[in-house]
């Protein structure tokens, strides 16, 4: 009986330590956790707080029928131009269905940097809505 006492106690300290050892695991990855989604959410929140464009023109012709829509890059970041979705008359259009899609200031140009104006045109829609949405859903449009 002498020597159960003290090996009762080691194998309850041990079961202790391992316990602890799992708890201070698992919080440490929920902590990791959550400073990793603090940081994904303040990136977004970033991106879109950087994200504004404007209309800055737009106009319909008859003949030919044609309708335009001029908008300039207000935010921070560049914007790829595969990364932006145009709607006509509420229906995604692709770029090449376009008539005119690209950077007045640079027309080879795949990125929309700030202080440039996108330049997109219709043919054969007759007096369009023009929908502009960015990468991050901040949108402007032109209304016939």
């Amino acid at each position: 009986m002498g020597l159960s006492v003290p090996a009762a106690h080691v194998v309850v300290f041990i079961a202790l330590a391992g316990a602890g050892t799992i708890f201070a695991g698992a919080l440490s990855e929920t902590l990791r956790d959550t400073t990793h989604a603090r940081d994904d959410a303040l990136e977004r929140q970033t991106a879109i707080a950087n994200e504004r464009f404007t209309l800055e023109s737009d106009g319909y012709s008859e003949t030919p029928d044609r309708t335009y829509a001029n908008f300039t890059n207000e935010g921070g970041n560049a914007i790829p131009l595969s990364n932006v979705n145009v709607l006509v008359d509420g229906t995604l259009t692709t770029p090449e269905t376009l008539l005119v899609f690209e950077v007045l200031e640079n027309n080879t140009s795949t990125l929309w940097m700030p202080g440039e104006t996108l330049a997109i045109t219709t043919e054969g829609e007759g007096d369009a809505s023009i929908a502009l949405v960015g990468p991050q859903g901040v949108r402007d449009y032109r209304t016939p």
